[in-house]
């Protein structure tokens, strides 16, 4: 059976497939907009903002506020709602469809700094997440993000963890990380299955000379590949050569038994430059 939600004359009804879980809890909402760190020269991207939980404090801090927003009643509900505020963009769009860069540079041109907010659908969690470190936009420098728990540990976790992946890399590679709270489940309507946690992304791009970032982050995805495989294996795979794998981890000092599991970003690095170095000669 359907919940639904009535708002001045208007009833919302939560879409499980788009996964709408609205947030409630006042005190939540505050920590989330806290940690934004926002003042009259700062922009807010506020991505999937629901029914404005959060914009509703956004936009009494912030110098201009854009929101993106997928689903079609939703983004009526907020017009209506918001009409009388000028410092707000609502933007009918699909964020992953979304050129970042773009949109910054358009709705933002007066702006230095621009943060951006959210409370991030499960179902796709990571491809934004991706998207947004990869846009490298020098005016973004903190992204407050709200996520299933499980993933916002596995974001959080260092290597010799089992919940240390290819995503813990990759994030800690372009931020620094922090939590900012945990969210119980009964925070939200209607009530998701799962607890969440908000994240603190600072952009500090680690500092390494990589020549080819993309690629770069494909092979630290392919170590990952198959994470009960040592990183010989895993290596051996990306070459199509395991004695070439073997002569480079050799030649490097590492164990041919290690896992990617057991890697900082430096190993990954150091591994990359390696084979790369290998790959000139």
């Amino acid at each position: 059976m359907s919940q639904t939600i009535h708002h001045n004359k208007q009833d919302i009804i939560p879409q499980k497939s788009k996964g709408q879980n609205f947030l409630k809890n006042k005190h939540i909402i505050n920590n989330i907009v806290d940690a934004a760190n926002m003042t009259k020269q700062t922009a807010i991207l506020e991505i999937g903002p629901g029914m404005g939980a959060l914009t509703d404090e956004i936009i009494v801090k912030a110098g201009k506020v854009v929101v993106v927003e997928i689903d079609p009643k939703l983004v009526e509900f907020l017009e209506q709602k918001y009409h009388n505020h000028k410092n707000l963009k609502i933007i009918k769009a699909d964020i992953l469809k979304v050129d970042i860069n773009e949109l910054l540079a358009v709705e933002f041109d007066d702006f230095k700094v621009v943060n951006v907010i959210s409370n991030l659908p499960y179902y796709i969690t990571s491809p934004i997440i991706f998207k947004l470190l990869t846009s490298s936009n020098p005016k973004m420098k903190t992204l407050i993000l709200m996520m299933q728990k499980e993933v916002g540990e596995r974001i959080l976790a260092q290597p010799n963890n089992k919940q240390y992946n290819n995503l813990s890399v990759v994030c800690q590679y372009y931020c620094d990380i922090k939590k900012v709270c945990l969210v119980g489940k009964n925070n939200f309507f209607p009530v998701p299955k799962v607890d969440s946690i908000v994240l603190a992304f600072t952009f500090n791009k680690k500092n390494l000379a990589i020549d080819n970032e993309t690629k770069f982050l494909e092979f630290i995805r392919a170590l990952f590949a198959y994470k009960r495989k040592t990183i010989l294996n895993n290596f051996a795979t990306i070459t199509k050569d395991k004695t070439l794998a073997t002569n480079v981890l050799n030649n490097l000092g590492y164990n041919l038994n290690l896992r990617a599991e057991n890697l900082s970003l430096n190993d990954f690095y150091q591994i990359y430059q390696g084979w790369t170095t290998w790959q000139a000669k």
